[in-house]
Protein backbone atom coordinates (compact mmCIF):
# COMPACT_ATOMS: atom_id res chain seq x y z
CA UNK A 1 0.00 0.00 0.00
CA UNK A 2 1.55 3.64 -1.04
CA UNK A 3 -0.20 6.79 0.03
CA UNK A 4 1.38 9.87 -1.65
CA UNK A 5 0.39 13.72 -1.47
CA UNK A 6 0.67 15.93 -4.10
CA UNK A 7 0.12 19.61 -5.63
CA UNK A 8 0.91 19.06 -8.90
CA UNK A 9 -0.26 16.73 -10.92
CA UNK A 10 1.08 14.30 -13.90
CA UNK A 11 -0.94 13.32 -16.98
CA UNK A 12 -0.74 9.88 -15.98
CA UNK A 13 -1.97 10.47 -12.76
CA UNK A 14 -5.07 12.89 -14.06
CA UNK A 15 -5.71 9.58 -16.11
CA UNK A 16 -5.64 7.30 -13.30
CA UNK A 17 -8.15 9.60 -11.58
CA UNK A 18 -10.38 9.76 -14.56
CA UNK A 19 -10.42 6.28 -14.87
CA UNK A 20 -11.16 5.84 -10.78
CA UNK A 21 -14.23 8.70 -11.31
CA UNK A 22 -15.51 6.20 -14.68
CA UNK A 23 -15.43 2.84 -12.69
CA UNK A 24 -16.68 4.96 -9.41
CA UNK A 25 -19.59 6.15 -11.96
CA UNK A 26 -20.43 2.62 -13.11
CA UNK A 27 -20.84 1.38 -9.90
CA UNK A 28 -23.46 4.41 -8.15
CA UNK A 29 -24.86 7.22 -10.22
CA UNK A 30 -22.53 9.65 -8.69
CA UNK A 31 -22.47 13.48 -10.01
CA UNK A 32 -18.90 14.43 -8.64
CA UNK A 33 -16.08 15.16 -10.27
CA UNK A 34 -12.78 16.23 -9.69
CA UNK A 35 -11.40 19.36 -11.75
CA UNK A 36 -7.79 17.17 -12.92
CA UNK A 37 -7.89 19.73 -16.27
CA UNK A 38 -7.07 22.96 -13.98
CA UNK A 39 -5.64 21.10 -11.07
CA UNK A 40 -1.91 22.51 -12.02
CA UNK A 41 -2.95 25.66 -12.83
CA UNK A 42 -4.68 26.93 -9.81
CA UNK A 43 -3.42 28.63 -6.67
CA UNK A 44 -3.94 28.39 -3.25
CA UNK A 45 -1.77 25.03 -2.48
CA UNK A 46 -4.46 22.43 -3.45
CA UNK A 47 -3.56 18.80 -2.17
CA UNK A 48 -4.23 14.95 -3.76
CA UNK A 49 -3.99 12.31 -1.32
CA UNK A 50 -3.52 8.89 -3.18
CA UNK A 51 -3.93 5.32 -2.21
CA UNK A 52 -2.38 2.97 -4.66
CA UNK A 53 -2.15 -1.01 -4.39
CA UNK A 54 0.47 -2.92 -6.84
CA UNK A 55 -0.15 0.51 -8.74
CA UNK A 56 -3.46 0.72 -9.21
CA UNK A 57 -4.88 3.68 -7.80
CA UNK A 58 -7.54 2.56 -4.83
CA UNK A 59 -8.64 5.71 -3.28
CA UNK A 60 -8.32 9.58 -3.44
CA UNK A 61 -8.99 12.46 -1.71
CA UNK A 62 -8.66 16.06 -3.23
CA UNK A 63 -8.56 19.25 -0.60
CA UNK A 64 -9.27 22.22 -2.67
CA UNK A 65 -10.21 25.79 -0.90
CA UNK A 66 -13.23 28.22 -2.14
CA UNK A 67 -11.74 30.67 0.18
CA UNK A 68 -8.64 31.31 3.44
CA UNK A 69 -10.17 29.94 5.76
CA UNK A 70 -12.43 26.92 4.56
CA UNK A 71 -11.18 23.50 2.95
CA UNK A 72 -13.80 21.23 0.63
CA UNK A 73 -12.92 17.20 0.01
CA UNK A 74 -13.72 14.91 -2.23
CA UNK A 75 -13.05 11.53 -2.53
CA UNK A 76 -13.30 7.96 -4.40
CA UNK A 77 -12.85 4.67 -3.55
CA UNK A 78 -12.72 1.93 -5.92
CA UNK A 79 -15.65 -0.33 -5.53
CA UNK A 80 -13.83 -3.20 -5.09
CA UNK A 81 -11.46 -1.89 -2.08
CA UNK A 82 -14.77 -0.42 -0.40
CA UNK A 83 -15.06 -1.28 3.03
CA UNK A 84 -11.29 -1.28 4.44
CA UNK A 85 -10.98 1.82 5.63
CA UNK A 86 -8.67 3.18 3.02
CA UNK A 87 -11.01 6.63 2.65
CA UNK A 88 -10.55 6.71 6.38
CA UNK A 89 -6.90 6.59 6.11
CA UNK A 90 -6.81 9.20 3.31
CA UNK A 91 -9.15 11.46 5.44
CA UNK A 92 -6.81 11.55 8.37
CA UNK A 93 -4.32 12.95 5.99
CA UNK A 94 -6.26 15.27 4.74
CA UNK A 95 -7.60 16.56 7.56
CA UNK A 96 -3.92 16.38 9.43
CA UNK A 97 -3.14 18.47 6.59
CA UNK A 98 -6.01 20.73 6.70
CA UNK A 99 -5.06 21.55 10.26
CA UNK A 100 -1.69 22.42 9.59
CA UNK A 101 -2.82 24.72 7.08
CA UNK A 102 -4.78 26.17 9.83
CA UNK A 103 -7.78 25.90 8.13
CA UNK A 104 -11.10 26.96 10.17
CA UNK A 105 -13.65 25.11 8.37
CA UNK A 106 -13.56 21.49 6.61
CA UNK A 107 -16.39 20.31 4.17
CA UNK A 108 -16.71 17.10 2.85
CA UNK A 109 -18.90 16.96 -0.76
CA UNK A 110 -21.34 14.34 -1.48
CA UNK A 111 -24.00 14.11 -3.94
CA UNK A 112 -25.83 11.40 -1.60
CA UNK A 113 -25.91 9.13 -4.70
CA UNK A 114 -23.26 6.57 -3.50
CA UNK A 115 -25.24 4.09 -1.18
CA UNK A 116 -21.52 2.91 0.33
CA UNK A 117 -20.73 6.65 0.79
CA UNK A 118 -23.52 7.43 2.72
CA UNK A 119 -22.78 4.42 4.78
CA UNK A 120 -18.93 5.40 5.53
CA UNK A 121 -20.13 9.47 6.11
CA UNK A 122 -22.39 8.21 8.62
CA UNK A 123 -19.87 5.73 10.09
CA UNK A 124 -17.57 8.72 10.38
CA UNK A 125 -20.50 10.32 12.28
CA UNK A 126 -20.83 13.12 9.79
CA UNK A 127 -23.79 16.32 10.05
CA UNK A 128 -25.34 17.12 7.17
CA UNK A 129 -25.49 20.66 6.28
CA UNK A 130 -27.56 21.07 2.57
CA UNK A 131 -26.93 18.66 0.26
CA UNK A 132 -23.32 18.11 1.71
CA UNK A 133 -21.89 16.52 4.85
CA UNK A 134 -20.03 18.62 6.98
CA UNK A 135 -16.71 17.26 8.96
CA UNK A 136 -16.83 19.51 12.42
CA UNK A 137 -13.30 19.77 13.94
CA UNK A 138 -12.29 22.41 15.76
CA UNK A 139 -8.75 22.71 13.64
Amino acid sequence: MKRLTLEKLSPSQINKINDLLRICSEKDPIRLSVPVAEANVRLKGERFFFLYEHGQLISMIHLFFPDWTTGELIGFTHPDFRHKHYFRRLLDTALSCAEDLELEQVYLISDGNSPDAIKALDALGLDIEYSEYMLSKQL
